[in-house]
């Protein structure tokens, strides 16, 4: 039976014993409101998610659940889950897969697709800041029959490894990257496919139009999920567009196959 940990607030022990001991979930809303936390139950909540106590689950507005050790000091719900990746560049490339195969599965002839790699390089420091290159940027180009000019798309993504991507900074790094393109995405690595962020930090990716995608292992496998609300295109400076671009296709033997697609001369 796990005994109450020592050193708790008085608010965090008010929350502890809320929840109920045998591990099973309880949502975020009754213990609102058991609480009488009120605003400071995130606050709280979170604190006992990072020292270990307690465990993140699904539900309508999310729930949570005791860390139950067991005799050989082993944790139920884990709070350091397995198949994590130790460095954020490891994903890099499976969304970049992920990217190529299900966005540009319906591209029609004539259209031009293609998602890059563009963070900087492992091992080189950053010259220009901390909030630079998107780890991720996908260039499009599509043609319509009744549009007299070819639209043009860039997309960036902004990767975090698990440890990173709960810290609220991620969405305004992927904010930043919103200079650049015309729809801007945070790609989150999770535990599984239960896990959700706290409400604040959704609110935060809707308040500055950006998408979210999390990605997880199962046995090896990659899987992705998109959240479904719909991003605003963006509309930016024009020679922030031509300068991403210029990066994006140095040494790139596509650039012509690019401008092609938008009906100019090569």
């Amino acid at each position: 039976m796990n005994k109450r940990p020592p050193n708790l607030s008085a608010a965090e022990r008010r929350l502890l014993d809320l929840v109920p001991p045998d591990g099973d979930f309880i949502g975020n809303t009754s213990l609102i409101r058991r609480s009488r936390l009120g605003d400071r139950y995130w606050r709280v909540r979170d604190g006992m998610i990072a020292k270990g106590l307690l465990a993140r689950g699904k539900g309508r507005g999310g729930s949570v659940a005791r860390v139950i050790t067991g005799g050989d000091g082993r944790a139920g719900h884990s709070a350091k889950p397995k198949h994590l990746v130790q460095k954020e560049f490891e994903l890099y490339e499976p969304l970049r897969s992920w990217v190529e195969e299900i966005w540009g599965k319906d591209k029609e002839p004539g259209d031009f697709f293609e998602a890059r790699i563009t963070a900087t390089p492992k091992g080189r420091r950053k010259a220009d800041g901390k909030w630079t290159r998107p780890d991720l940027t996908l260039v499009q180009v599509n043609n319509y029959e009744y549009l007299a000019q070819p639209i043009l798309d860039i997309t960036t993504f902004e990767v975090k490894k698990f440890s990173d991507a709960q810290d609220i900074r991620s969405v305004y790094e992927a904010a930043a990257h919103s200079r650049w393109a015309h729809y801007s995405f945070l790609v989150a690595e999770v535990p599984d496919e239960e896990f959700e962020f706290p409400p604040r930090f959704m609110s935060e990716l809707e308040r500055f139009h950006l998408g979210l995608i999390t990605m997880w292992q199962v046995k090896g496998d990659w899987e992705f999920e998109q959240e479904v609300w719909e991003t605003q295109r963006l509309n930016p400076d024009p020679s922030e567009l031509n300068s991403l671009l210029e990066t994006f296709f140095k040494h790139n033997q596509n650039r012509n196959v690019y401008k092609q697609a938008l009906g100019s001369r090569a």
